[in-house]
């Protein structure tokens, strides 16, 4: 059983300054742990940090982190972790290097936006500047080979290439409170047993307060910037969310997926979540929800060495992350996901809010311990590329069984509103505010309506192997579109005013 071991103590260093390579975030009502490796909210020992509320002790997450697979000349790199319950880790800290041990200074750094505030209006703070902006990781040692510009930072005054608090300049955050770590794959993968991809991920984790919209301050945002340092060009990149829920009590769970809101999320299975970890009546509902790219996929696991438990194999990894059991099998509609005949590309995707569909309450699953993944894709990550990926972790709680969960879908939704009208993002699906088609039903059984809502438009159909189906020029205002063979599609219309993609699955 996972969490035995782990009930005793909880880490608490609330200081700004580097404390046991450990810092958290509260600046709204979730506190978070946020350590010095890649593995979010847990330390490794002690309990897990993501208190919801935060002067409570109960936490809807266990920890989260990151799996990356590649796909070179018909070569498979790969990169994943859970939570280290066996010493074994596939990432370290620091930048890609040749330096035969990373130096210490690699540690996670916290930066408050009060103090950048500050700085940006006093120019006396620069002759003493805060010991977070001298921890700032801007730049890379070249006689290591790191990459010379690292962590972002706002240039104001002294070298215009350079990082110099003394002369004004600062970190260049995001939030009330903001943390920055980097670690990267470049040894050997002891824990999924994968060849090194070569990248660097720089990781931005940060809070947002603000006591009018619970949307934002129930929420942690995780922003992943993944930099191919190898010579490789990877033909496709696997970027997974990790996801292990624990909502309170751990082993009562139910979990699901909304690929509307590009969503994976977890809700309890009983009424009440007792035990001594459990929030009790009502019980909250927490997601997972990717913001800046579609959900591809998603997959769960149980914990256990079933065909359906803990991945122990490059294969297994890589399985799970393609919507696959360990023994290669395909997620299906249906039961427990694996005993139907039709081939399902996201877990759980029903609505227990209006009991439709297929959900774990649905088919009488047991609850338990779970963890999901949720998946996006890129295509043609050539060498000195970056991709970028942006999550955030969100809670709800309601008065009702499952209005915690539908008031949780309710918030995503507004949080996903909010950041495609914040300046530097928006959703891949929709990266031009243009909206230039509709296509519905979706799912469908093969046939799908698209109207043209923006003139003639190119549209171009493929698989999710990057295949490319269709080419059509239409300048009509409906199409009818049919897709007969069942699996998962992306339909791109371009025009001079912009261009959007949207995913499709045929049943």
């Amino acid at each position: 059983m996972k969490k035995v071991f782990i009930a005793l103590s909880s880490i608490l260093c609330l200081s700004i300054s580097l404390c046991g390579q450990t810092v958290q975030l509260d600046a709204n009502n979730v506190r978070a742990l946020i350590p010095s490796n890649p593995i979010l909210f847990w330390t490794g020992s002690g309990s897990p940090v993501f208190n919801v509320p935060k002067s409570g002790t109960k936490n809807p997450v266990f920890t989260s982190t990151l799996w990356v697979g590649g796909m070179s000349n018909s070569n498979l790199y790969l990169a994943a972790e859970t939570y280290r319950q066996n010493g074994n880790k596939d990432f370290q800290s620091g930048p890609v290097s040749t330096a035969t041990l990373n130096p210490a200074g690699w540690a996670v750094v916290k930066v408050d936006k009060s103090i950048v505030d500050a700085y940006k209006t006093d120019s006396t703070l620069w002759l003493n500047p805060p010991a977070v902006f001298l921890n700032w990781p801007a730049h890379g040692d070249s006689a290591s080979q790191e990459a010379k510009n690292l962590a972002p930072f706002v240039n104001v005054g002294g070298d215009p290439e350079k990082y110099e608090p003394q002369f004004g300049d600062y970190p260049a955050i995001k939030g009330d409170q903001c943390t920055y770590y980097i670690f990267n794959d470049n040894l050997t993968h002891t824990e999924s047993q994968g060849n090194s991809l070569g990248i660097e991920v720089h990781r931005m984790v940060y809070e947002i307060s603000d006591t009018v919209n619970s949307f934002l301050n129930n929420t942690v945002f995780v922003e992943y910037k993944l930099f191919n340092r190898s010579d490789r060009n990877y033909d496709s990149l696997w970027i997974t969310a990790y996801s292990d829920f624990d909502l309170g009590n751990f082993n009562d769970d139910y979990i699901g997926t909304d690929s509307a809101l590009n969503m994976t999320y977890v809700y309890n299975g009983l009424a009440s979540d007792d035990g001594p970890n459990g929030y009790g009546a009502n019980p909250p509902a927490a997601g997972m929800v990717l913001l800046n790219h579609p959900l591809t996929s998603s997959m769960f696991y149980t914990n256990d060495n079933t065909n359906t438990g803990n991945p122990a194999s490059t294969t297994e990894y890589w399985n799970y992350m393609n919507g696959r059991w360990r023994d290669g099998t395909a997620l299906t509609y249906g039961d427990s996901g694996n005993t139907g005949s039709s081939r399902a590309y996201f877990a759980f995707s029903g609505n227990p809010c209006d009991s439709s569909g297929w959900s774990e309450r649905a088919v009488g699953m047991t609850p338990g311990d779970r963890r999901i993944l949720g998946t996006t894709l890129f295509r043609n990550v050539y060498a000195g590329n970056d991709v970028s990926v942006v999550l955030a972790y969100v809670y709800a709680q309601d008065i009702g069984f499952d209005a915690s969960l539908c008031k949780l879908k309710t918030e995503a939704l507004a949080l996903t509103n909010w950041y495609k009208q914040q300046p530097q993002t928006g959703l891949v699906e929709q990266n031009q505010l243009t909206n230039l088609f509709q296509v519905y039903p979706n799912p469908s059984a093969g046939m799908f309506q698209l109207d043209m809502l923006q003139g003639s438009l190119s549209i171009t159909v493929f698989d999710i192997a990057g295949k490319v189906l269709l080419t059509k020029k239409t300048d009509t205002q409906h199409m009818q579109l049919e897709i007969p063979q069942a699996g998962m599609y992306w339909i791109l219309a371009e025009n001079e005013k912009g261009k959007q993609v949207r995913k499709v699955v045929v049943y």
